[in-house]
C-alpha cells in the first residue's frame, strides 16, 4: 500500500530463510521503516546458526528498486546481531538499533554453538551515501533474545528493550534510553516490579 492504494509487490532480496534467532522454534523478523530522505528501508538478518548479521537494504524510489545491502556493525565477529529496530533520525538519516553479541564468547560445550557472556545494545546512524556515523553502545548487558523497539518523540528518539541486570537474579524488565542532544541517557527501568519477566 502507498497513500492508501495497492502497490505491486517488489523483490528486495533472497536467502534460504531470514531468521533472527533460534529458540525452540525459528522466529523470522523483517523490519521496514520509512524516513523523509530514504523512503523505504528493510532490515532482514540472514542467519547461519548463532552467527548472523543485520543487513539493511534501502529504496529511494518508493520500493521500485533496492540498493545493495548495508551491514550497520563493523566488528567483523561471527556472533549474534539481530532484533533490529529502524527509525528516522532528526536530520532525516536512517537510524538503527540492534542486539549485538560481539563480546560474547563461544562455549565449546554448547552443542548449539550459542555464545555466553553479555549481549549488548548498539546504535548507529546511516547516511544517504551509506556511511555510518555516531556509533554507540546503549547498554552493555541486555537480554539475548527479545525484540527491540524505537520511536521518535518531540524531544528526540527513545529505545526500549529487555534489560538484564547484573547478579544472580535473572529478572529481566523493560528499560528505556533517550537521545538528548548528541548523548544517549543511561538505561532506566520503565517499571520496576522485581518479581517477573516483562518484554517490550
Amino acid at each position: 500500500m502507498f497513500n492508501g492504494k495497492p502497490r505491486v509487490a517488489r523483490f528486495i532480496g533472497a536467502r534460504a530463510i531470514w531468521k533472527i534467532a533460534i529458540l525452540s522454534t525459528s522466529f523470522i523478523f523483517l523490519t521496514v521503516a520509512a524516513t523523509p530522505r530514504q523512503p523505504i528501508n528493510a532490515a532482514p538478518s540472514p542467519q547461519t546458526g548463532y552467527a548472523y548479521d543485520v543487513t539493511i537494504s534501502r529504496s529511494f524510489d518508493r520500493g521500485k528498486t533496492w540498493g545493495k545491502t548495508i551491514v550497520p556493525h563493523r566488528d567483523g565477529t561471527k556472533a549474534e546481531h539481530g532484533f533490529v529496530s529502524l527509525f528516522a533520525a532528526k536530520d532525516g538519516s536512517l537510524a538503527a538499533v540492534w542486539l549485538d553479541g560481539r563480546v560474547m564468547k563461544a562455549d565449546p560445550n554448547d552443542a548449539h554453538g550459542h555464545g555466553h557472556g553479555n549481549m549488548t545494545l548498539r546504535y548507529v546512524k546511516i547516511k544517504r551515501d551509506g556511511s555510518l556515523a555516531d556509533e554507540a553502545a546503549l547498554d552493555t548487558r541486555v537480554c539475548e533474545c527479545c525484540q527491540t523497539s524505537a520511536a521518535m518523540t518531540a524531544e528526540g528518539p527513545v529505545v526500549v528493550y529487555r534489560d538484564r541486570p547484573e547478579g544472580e537474579k535473572e529478572i529481566r524488565d523493560i528499560s528505556i534510553v533517550r537521545l538528548k542532544g548528541n548523548k544517549w541517557s543511561a538505561p532506566r527501568l520503565v517499571f520496576q516490579g522485581g518479581k517477573s519477566h516483562r518484554q517490550p
